[in-house]
């Protein structure tokens, strides 16, 4: 269930790029296609910073980058896309193997 939200935040028609990434860790992104952007931004030191356990805690950061990355997509939608990508991320590859049987 957790997996159909995250795909449900991403973005309904994506570039080749998030296809590719979404069926493992992939590094193309295309400048048109806001999911990249989300993507790019959730891969970003102010993304861990404000999400990994790890991070200092500092999200208006990550605010500021979400806000200058995707300046035509709506806030909470830019949140949530980023948020998918993030959780996509940090998802253990073997977790993800069932989900994404392209690996």
């Amino acid at each position: 269930m957790a997996g159909e939200a995250q795909q449900a935040a991403m973005t309904v028609a994506p570039c080749e790029d998030c296809t590719r990434s979404r069926a493992g860790l992939w590094c193309g992104y295309r400048s048109s296609c806001a999911d990249c952007a989300a993507r790019a931004i959730a891969r970003s030191l102010p993304a861990f910073n404000a999400l990994h356990q790890r991070g200092n805690g500092d999200r208006q950061d990550l605010r500021d980058a979400i806000r200058r990355a995707m300046p035509n997509t709506d806030a909470a939608e830019a949140r949530r896309m980023v948020w998918a990508w993030w959780q996509h991320d940090q998802t253990p590859r073997v977790a993800r193997a069932h989900v994404c049987p392209t690996e």
